[in-house]
């Protein structure tokens, strides 16, 4: 079993490195399905800050700015802009109908990354 100081080392570790928040209008599950298109990737390098138990939040505000019509259902973090590695990926509390050229603020501490043993 892996203890929880590890589980929160690798957590720390993870969310080090460049990162950009994606959105989707349904599960990305591995492979990202369900990206928007025609919009940015938020960048979020240094938005979350660690916690102990498994978890890290976002310290800072991110924006996703200039978004299509949708309704977004999940986010997700890359390691790139474009393309890349999805490093987590979850669910919205509740699903969000964004209309062209509308922008979505995860305000500080609303968007939370566990890892669990």
């Amino acid at each position: 079993m892996i203890s929880q100081d590890l589980i929160d080392r690798m957590l720390a570790e993870a969310v080090k490195g460049p990162l950009y928040v994606s959105l989707h209008t349904e599960d990305p599950q591995a492979s990202g399905y369900a990206e928007l298109s025609e919009y940015r990737r938020a960048e979020a390098s240094g938005a979350f800050s660690s916690n102990a138990g498994g978890v890290v939040v976002n310290a800072r505000e991110i924006v996703v700015e200039n978004l299509p019509a949708a309704t977004v259902t999940h986010a997700a973090v890359w390691d790139s802009p474009t393309g890349g590695k999805m490093l987590f990926s979850g669910q919205l509390a509740e699903a969000r109908k964004q209309f062209k050229g509308d922008s979505l603020k995860i305000k500080p501490g609303m968007f939370g990354i566990r890892l669990e043993a």
